[in-house]
């Protein structure tokens, strides 16, 4: 999803994109790693909050364990 897209975006579907951009996409292999998923959630976490949130400032900002409980890893 392109920068222009995620200023648009709903919640839901920037919750998608940073799912398949952060997670989905992962190696097989390291999907295995708790700690490899778990530092994947906290890249998610930064990226909206440093770039996403700056384009749709109305978004809420979250604490990296109130970020991990959103529906991010399904």
């Amino acid at each position: 999803m392109h920068t222009n897209v995620l200023a648009t975006a709903t919640f839901e579907e920037i919750l998608d994109d940073l799912s398949s951009r952060f997670i989905i996409n992962v190696p097989e292999a390291e999907q295995q790693s708790p700690e490899r998923i778990c530092f994947q959630v906290e890249q998610a976490h930064w990226f909206y909050e440093d770039f996403v949130r700056l384009l749709q400032p109305s978004l809420p900002s979250f604490q990296l364990k109130t970020f991990s409980e959103k529906n991010i890893l399904f």
